[in-house]
């Protein structure tokens, strides 16, 4: 239901099958297989075209969209009650497949899609909330347990993580090798390219992504740059500018190939969102 979860998924599902315990599991006999669930399911508010994140057009969506996720459980809890399962893996916006991982009595592995120094930091953040232990919202403070000091002030810090009160999410918060040439990346290994996506969840304005723009033309930069396909009118993008970084840069419009992309040496930073930073 959102690209930057589903195909990492999608991926584990491919490493699982590499390992031969599905074609296994099918010359024993088991039927293997998927289960389709209605998305959006009956009881939600949202409108039926609505099946993806991307698909969100304004900010009222997003809570409908997140209190509809738990509106799967039931389907899915009748699903594990046929299939008897032996581990859920689940992705980290469904938080109820640990009580549904408990009723049926089976293991269940949560994918986070940020980093792992991310989740420690959040994890951290959760129970140890130093935010707290500041009188102001300009003075710095440490998040403990954590290798190296990291430093932050209040105003860092998510507005739903200062105003949970201990809730779980408070406490636990490939194209081809073609399009990697075209992405200049294949020919260039001694300047350091900078990879920007701006196209998952959030929706910028036309006036911020102009000033990325202005950015990323004075800076001199390499850099590839993802952005929506079709969501404006690109009025933002200034008449010219992807002649005039021809060599440098790109902009590619719609799905690119991530996971190939952040593994070249030739990438030196990685600018994205975080979720409702």
């Amino acid at each position: 239901m959102a690209h930057g979860h589903m195909i990492p998924m999608i991926d584990m599902v491919k490493l699982f099958a590499s390992r031969g315990p599905i074609t296994r599991a099918r010359d024993s006999g088991h039927e293997i297989g998927l289960s389709i669930i209605d998305f959006p399911p009956k009881g939600s508010s949202l409108p039926d075209n609505i099946v993806r994140f991307d698909q969100l057009t304004t900010p009222d969506l997003i809570p409908k969209f997140i209190g509809t996720l738990e509106l799967l459980q039931q389907p899915t809890e009748s699903i594990l009650q046929e299939l008897h399962p032996n581990c859920i893996i689940s992705d980290m916006f469904l938080p109820w497949t640990a009580d549904s991982a408990a009723k049926f009595g089976i293991p269940r592995l949560v994918f986070y899609g940020t980093s792992c120094i991310s989740q420690r930091v959040s994890v951290q953040m959760g129970l140890h909330t130093p935010y707290e232990k500041v009188s102001s919202d300009f003075d710095t403070f440490f998040v403990p347990n954590i290798p190296h000091q990291l430093m932050f002030v209040r105003t860092q810090v998510a507005q739903f993580a200062l105003k949970a009160e201990g809730n779980e999410w408070s406490n636990l918060l490939r194209l081809t090798r073609e399009v990697m040439e075209k992405c200049l990346i294949a020919s260039r290994s001694s300047n350091p390219i900078m990879w920007i996506i701006t196209r998952i969840i959030t929706t910028f304005t036309p006036a911020q992504l102009h000033e990325i723009v202005v950015g990323l033309e004075a800076s001199g930069q390499d850099f590839i740059w993802v952005v929506r396909r079709g969501k404006n009118q690109e009025d933002w993008l200034p008449q010219g500018f992807e002649e005039r970084i021809k060599g440098r840069g790109l902009i590619i419009r719609g799905w690119a190939p991530q996971v190939m992309i952040l593994d070249h040496p030739s990438i030196g930073a990685f600018m994205t969102l975080e979720f409702d930073s």
